[in-house]
């Protein structure tokens, strides 16, 4: 939850189980807030092991709530699907 509401953020995971895309699709907080996330925010998720939850991850003065929202949602949701049985089996596979 950001300021002003949810942020609906699209991830792509690969069978490594690592972050290779991060997209925010929809958020309710003004432009000004928001835009203080910039692209280097994002980039820090790219190529990042799942496993390694929120550590080393950095979120965003000004922007704080928002991205302290991003990192929690970004970490714990694709933790859990990679935990679903169909997803973990595709893993196994690699």
């Amino acid at each position: 939850m950001g300021k002003r509401g949810e942020i609906g953020v699209l991830a792509g995971l690969n069978r490594k189980g690592e972050i290779v895309g991060l997209k925010p699709m929809e958020w309710r907080e003004d432009a000004k807030y928001f835009g203080r996330l910039q692209d280097g925010f994002f980039k820090q998720f790219i190529g990042r092991p799942v496993s390694k939850g929120r550590e080393g991850l950095d979120t965003v003065t000004g922007a704080t709530r928002s991205s302290r929202a991003i990192v929690r949602d970004v970490t714990e949701g694709a933790a859990q699907v990679l935990a679903m049985p169909a997803v973990a089996a595709q893993l196994e596979k690699r």
